[in-house]
């Protein structure tokens, strides 16, 4: 008979480590020089509202044999602006566009890999939401807090993420940045983008096996009519 432990098996071995789990030594993640994406010494700081402190040049394709579960890189992030409230708060969050079909908001974001397939991948995005959290979410089963191994400030919540690396001219994360699982993208490999970084293999293990679960239960409430 099989021993291979379920999706529920993982979750519940890693959460019960969380409490005493620490990061790792910091390291960082060496990138070659690129006009093209260049980095300042600013955004190395610790930002107080936002995973990504100033917009920087994106870089150039990655190859598809680069991405793997818990690999964190920056991208675009385009969404409608759904309400005058959130347009009114966009020019200093990120960049609007008028078009045809409405107001988009278009801003760099991170995002952390949770699959990947032929020609693109599927991956998670971070939010600080203007850096206070989740507190105002009313369905935070969505959202998974991480944690950057360099960061020196206190976080209100128990991280059940880490990053193991991150690039010399990565900002660090804010304490409050989450991982939404609720809203995955899909990347193609064509598109341009910065790696930034990965998760630690403790933490990308528990991620993937997290938004496994959590899609699974989530459709077999909706067939069932519950959600």
């Amino acid at each position: 008979p099989s021993t291979t432990p379920n999706l529920s098996e993982i979750i519940a071995r890693e959460l019960e480590e969380v409490e005493t789990h620490q990061p790792s030594t910091p390291t960082t993640t060496r990138r070659p020089r690129n006009r093209k994406a260049p980095f300042q010494s600013h955004h190395q700081r610790e930002d107080p509202g936002s995973t990504c402190a100033r917009e920087v040049m994106l870089g150039e394709p990655v190859p598809s044999s680069s991405y793997h579960p818990g690999m964190i890189f920056l991208a675009l992030h385009a969404e409608p602006a759904w309400t005058v409230k959130w347009s009114k708060k966009c020019p200093s969050t990120g960049f609007m566009k008028n078009t045809p079909y409405g107001r988009v908001m278009v801003k760099q974001r991170f995002f952390v890999v949770v699959a990947r397939w032929h020609e693109h991948c599927v991956a998670l995005p971070m939010f600080t939401h203007q850096g206070v959290g989740v507190a105002r979410k009313p369905h935070r089963n969505e959202f998974v807090p991480v944690r950057d191994h360099r960061s020196t400030q206190s976080s209100p919540q128990m991280p059940y993420l880490w990053t193991k690396e991150m690039s010399d001219g990565a900002v660090v994360l804010h304490p409050l940045t989450h991982v939404q699982m609720s809203r995955p993208v899909s990347r193609d490999y064509s598109v341009p983008v910065t790696v930034m970084g990965r998760l630690d293999q403790r933490s990308m293990v528990l991620l993937v096996a997290m938004y496994a679960e959590y899609v699974r239960s989530a459709l077999e409430m909706q067939v069932s009519g519950a959600l």
